[in-house]
């Protein structure tokens, strides 16, 4: 399934036109750009930003769904599907939320989109539990459920309450772990009361800064410590920490000397992350690479890459 994606998202310029009649609109979706795939049932889903692009998985014949056909925004930000449940949120720069299911059926949630608050409104990234999508936003968490499409709680996390940006969440048995500019914190979910924002701490085995991202394979907890997050201009210095039976540690499989832009999909043990070179993806457990696509049509440079992750 890994493969698929990738092959998707790196190795496949597309552009699809409908055939119409007079006075009727006319669907442009071009994918030399795309900013983010997922998968449902059989079938893929990839954006370019404007809209989706749907791909049967054993015919991979594409279907165009824009705002003309189904979807309720422009600007597509990320496609994210839950295997729990067979829900694929899509998730615009405006915060609006559509919500498709495995019959291809589009139901929104404006909510997000319409609400005015203060703090930074943006959604960073999706991590799914069950039927609930953790939203990690420029202000907090927003725990979004899937099933009854509301959002059922947000959590401030911030020192004092404060509004903090969060860049990804991860969950394992019990901890919930939120990747931010001030460091990797974490909460108890089966004990504590997530709304508390004294129950959020950062991670004390860990060093003090900003964190990238925090993904989950295979059971085990990774979290990307970047200085290049506070700085662009520090490069080659991040690093990987892993949570394996209850202790952290550096992440050995890796060399040294790299930097960690985003934390991406995972899929059993294997892992995804953007750095320098490429988009690497790893077998948590081996340390060994399933794939490493180090270019974009023979273009080097990791900002190429990331519009395609």
């Amino acid at each position: 399934m890994a493969r698929v994606l990738l092959f998707f998202l790196f190795a496949t310029p597309l552009c699809f036109f409908s055939q119409i009649g007079p006075r009727v609109w006319q669907d442009h979706i071009s994918l030399n750009r795309c900013n983010s795939v997922s998968k449902l049932g059989s079938k893929i889903y990839a954006s370019n930003g404007v809209g989706v692009v749907r791909f049967d998985e054993a015919e991979l014949s594409p279907e165009a769904v824009t705002k003309i056909n189904g979807l309720h925004d422009v600007g597509v930000k990320l496609v994210r599907g839950n295997t729990y449940n067979n829900k694929l949120l899509v998730i615009f720069d405006n915060c609006n939320i559509d919500v498709i299911d495995l019959n291809g059926n589009i139901s929104n949630y404006p909510d997000f989109k319409l609400k005015i608050f203060a703090g930074k409104k943006i959604i960073n990234e999706v991590t799914f539990f069950k039927q609930y999508a953790y939203l990690a936003c420029g202000f907090g968490i927003v725990m979004f459920d899937t099933e009854k499409q509301e959002a059922k709680e947000t959590f401030i996390i911030g020192p004092g309450g404060s509004n903090l940006e969060v860049y990804q969440v991860a969950l394992n048995d019990s901890l919930i772990f939120a990747a931010t500019p001030l460091g990797l914190f974490k909460s108890n979910y089966k004990t504590k009361d997530l709304n508390n924002f004294n129950n959020w701490l950062p991670v004390a085995a860990l060093p003090a800064g900003a964190y990238s991202g925090v993904v989950q394979a295979d059971g085990k907890v990774l979290a990307a410590y970047s200085p290049n997050k506070a700085n662009p201009n520090v490069q080659m210095q991040d690093t990987l920490y892993i949570l394996n039976n209850n202790t952290w540690s550096r992440y050995q499989a890796l060399s040294q000397g790299y930097t960690v832009y985003k934390m991406g999909m995972t899929n059993g043990p294997l892992f995804s992350m953007l750095n320098d070179f490429g988009l690497l993806v790893v077998n948590v457990n081996t340390g060994a690479p399933s794939n490493f696509i180090t270019s974009y049509n023979g273009n080097t440079d990791f900002k190429i890459v990331d519009a395609y992750f």
